[in-house]
């Protein structure tokens, strides 16, 4: 059986994050360690030099930028991160057979399809469908075979999400998504493209491709 995914070529290629914007609002922790590390050998000169107070000023910054970036990075919240957010919810009411949670993620002319370069159990099982009821139906119909959401994915988790702005209004999430089923019978892993458009500033899902599923 199929455990680990698709190699990484196999999967779309999204839009590159600006390097400024993730290094300071989406990881804060790369900076911060850089900012320390550079503390540690102002620091160090200090000691060293006859002339002390240059790099203990330098230091001083230094540390104080380290302390400031991360609760900046806490304030600000990102599209890219909304996007991994709204990404989870969807995951979640498939999940759990949320028609409620459903319908407010999704749009009403929503699709469903394996991708182009979709591979094995996602090309040949995933269906061909478009519009929300209908989506929304095909996941009902899925959890009646088993007698409920319980028995339909007794356990879920988001391993991976990445996501990229397209334009202002449309984005794209890659997420990789681990189920089991009641009393642990199976594990599957699975990869899933989902582009997201922008309506009233609330981020809705218009295409949902799967590019890879475990089998």
């Amino acid at each position: 059986m199929q455990i680990l995914g698709p190699d990484e070529g196999a999967l779309p290629t999204l839009p590159e994050t600006p390097i400024l914007e993730r290094l300071l609002f989406e990881a804060p922790l790369i900076p911060t360690g850089v900012l320390a590390v550079g503390v540690l050998i102002a620091l160090s000169l200090a000691m060293k030099s006859q002339k002390r107070t240059p790099p203990l000023i330098a230091a001083g910054v230094m540390l104080v930028l380290a302390v400031v970036l991360p609760v900046v990075a806490s304030m600000v919240t990102t599209e890219r991160e909304v996007l991994a957010e709204r990404a989870e919810e969807f995951v979640e009411a498939v999940a759990t057979v949320d028609s409620t949670a459903l319908q407010g993620v999704l749009t009403e002319t929503v699709s469903l399809s394996p991708s182009d370069n979709a591979a094995s159990v996602a090309a040949r099982y995933v269906p061909r469908i478009k519009g929300q009821d209908k989506i929304i139906a095909a996941v009902q119909g899925a959890q009646a075979r088993f007698g409920s959401p319980e028995r339909f994915v007794s356990s879920h988790k988001v391993l991976e999400t990445r996501a990229a702005l397209e334009s202002k209004n449309t984005g794209r999430t890659l997420v990789r998504v681990r189920v089991e089923g009641p009393g642990g019978e199976y594990m599957n892993h699975s990869w899933w493209d989902i582009t997201w458009k922008r309506s009233n500033e609330t981020w809705l899902a218009s295409r949902i491709e799967a590019i890879w599923i475990q089998g």
